[in-house]
């Protein structure tokens, strides 16, 4: 019985499906590990024929004119990249970072004179104002020293993080919070004078808010986390405007969290950019919009002789008619992982940080790449510059120092 059950049609079927699912099981494995094998080669290959502008671009000749280290925080889970600007004064330059460390620097050589441990990480822009330099940190804190000798003068501690430059008026200061709110503190002491939650929108999803602070006369300029830009009057402590500048790109994120800029073009219109939304010019004396262009994230921006020069979201670089919203010319920068810095103004180029190469330099007029600059360890921050001097924080926590070869 056993010998013709071996020999049915039924036992040959299962016989030969036995032999064939053994040789699968011989062969499947090594199929699948000579796959993992060749296809990163293969990806490897064409990554590297797909060249971005980088490669092919030509070196520009900026003078490197001095390299200053910074204090580098202990690595972690989460781990974020520096995002503090530089405040340049006619002698010295005033940065922190995120091991908490503000230093103060010599304009000229980048040899440090002295620093201060704040207690918290720096995400912002240092103010330097009569003799004193204001810094808020992540924990809370808001610090006043002394320009000359980094000597404390008070220290204000609250419960939320200050990701915003400070600013000035009167007797005054005022700073916002990542959480949207206007603290108003004694400039001589410190002492909490009020504090105001901007935000009102409960529908938004919101991220940290890190935008800076811009004056109009005595209106301070607020852009918020929630899609909205207010018009805070510093005269009469109270609210002047407020304008949504949500758009109609669906969705519940709509982040306005970009530093207001004052446009000369148009006599005070203030250009506000957004997530998702667009951006927007705004009249600051009542909060009527001036002109809009709906879609797309912009959120780094420069004016110089009725232009707009900015960065978006999806790798561009673009410029703008000041006075209307129109698209001058509009540069697309190909290649894997691009993330674009502002645009800064550097003699009669246009300069873009990326983060992974260096430095992109542009025709202001057409929009053509003239070449590029490299940063060995590429391009941490935002970019700071007076027109004559680029100020470029590195990803190996270095203040670099570039200067227009045409003006030193």
């Amino acid at each position: 019985m056993s010998h013709r059950q071996h020999n049915s049609p039924k036992g040959r079927n299962g016989a030969c499906g036995l032999r064939v699912w053994g040789y699968l099981c011989a062969t499947v494995p090594l199929a699948v590990l000579l796959v993992c094998l060749i296809l990163p080669s293969l990806s490897h290959a064409k990554r590297q024929s797909v060249k971005p502008p980088w490669a092919a671009l030509p070196s520009y000749a900026l003078t490197s004119l001095w390299k200053a280290p910074l204090s580098a925080p202990k690595r972690r889970k989460g781990y974020r990249l520096e995002s503090a600007a530089p405040e340049v004064t006619a002698s010295r330059i005033y940065i922190g970072s995120l091991s908490g460390v503000l230093v103060a620097l010599d304009v000229k050589t980048g040899s440090r004179i002295w620093k201060v441990d704040t207690g918290g990480p720096i995400e912002s822009r240092p103010l330097a104002k009569d003799g004193t330099i204001y810094i808020g940190n992540t924990k809370g804190k808001l610090l006043a020293l002394d320009a000359d000798t980094g000597a404390l003068r008070w220290m204000y501690t609250g419960n939320d993080e200050i990701t915003s430059r400070p600013l000035v008026y009167g007797e005054a200061i005022y700073v916002t919070t990542a959480q949207d709110t206007l603290l108003r503190l004694s400039k001589q002491t410190g002492a909490r004078l009020g504090a105001l939650q901007l935000a009102q929108f409960s529908d938004a999803i919101t991220l940290r808010s890190q935008a800076d602070l811009s004056s109009y006369g005595s209106l301070l300029l607020i852009a918020l986390s929630e899609g909205s830009v207010v018009a805070y009057d510093m005269a009469t402590d109270a609210i002047r405007w407020r304008q949504s500048l949500r758009g109609t790109t669906a969705g519940h994120l709509y982040d306005s969290d970009s530093t207001p800029l004052v446009l000369s073009a148009l006599r005070g219109a203030v250009l506000v950019g957004t997530y998702r939304q667009g951006i927007y010019a705004i009249d600051p004396s009542h909060g009527a919009v001036v002109w809009k262009r709906e879609g797309g994230s912009f959120t780094d921006y420069v004016e110089a002789q009725g232009t707009v020069y900015l960065t978006t979201a999806d790798h561009a670089v673009e410029a703008l008619d000041a006075a209307t919203g129109a698209v001058k010319w509009r540069l697309a920068i190909a290649g894997r992982d691009v993330a674009l810095t502002n645009p800064v103004l550097l003699g009669t180029q246009v300069v873009v940080g990326e983060r992974s190469h260096g430095l992109y330099v542009i025709d202001p007029s057409s929009g053509a790449l003239v070449g590029k600059v490299a940063v060995p360890s590429g391009v941490s921050a935002s970019l700071w510059s007076d027109g004559k001097t680029v100020y470029v924080l590195s990803n190996k926590h270095d203040l670099l120092a570039y200067g227009d070869g045409s003006a030193h």
